[in-house]
């Protein structure tokens, strides 16, 4: 079964997202979940606060053995080994895709 849930980022705070995230796993119980992409939820200098709340999703989700995917948009300028979230830590498995464009 697939069950999409999608809602804009700016539509509600970060707690109203993490709280309606929480209660649709409890509901559907998947084996996995998907965020994408998890960068939308950073609005000028709420970094700290999309910090707190997705380390709070991915603890939920360990606790429930739920296989997590998160993905993050980033720009060729940035360094990609690097999260703006910081969570990086938290994951068990970091997956970086680039596309390597030929420039002549």
């Amino acid at each position: 079964m697939l069950y999409f849930h999608a809602t804009r980022p700016t539509l509600h705070g970060l707690e109203h997202h993490l709280t309606t995230t929480i209660k649709l796993i409890n509901k559907v119980k998947p084996e996995i979940v998907i965020l994408d992409p998890i960068d939308a939820f950073v609005i000028g200098e709420n970094q700290t606060e999309v910090k707190i709340m997705l380390l709070r999703l991915v603890d939920f989700l360990k606790m429930r053995n739920i296989t997590a995917f998160f993905a993050s948009l980033t720009n060729a300028e940035n360094n990609q080994e690097l999260t703006d979230m910081s969570i990086s830590s938290l994951i068990d498995t970091w997956l970086l895709l680039r596309e390597y464009r030929n420039r002549r």
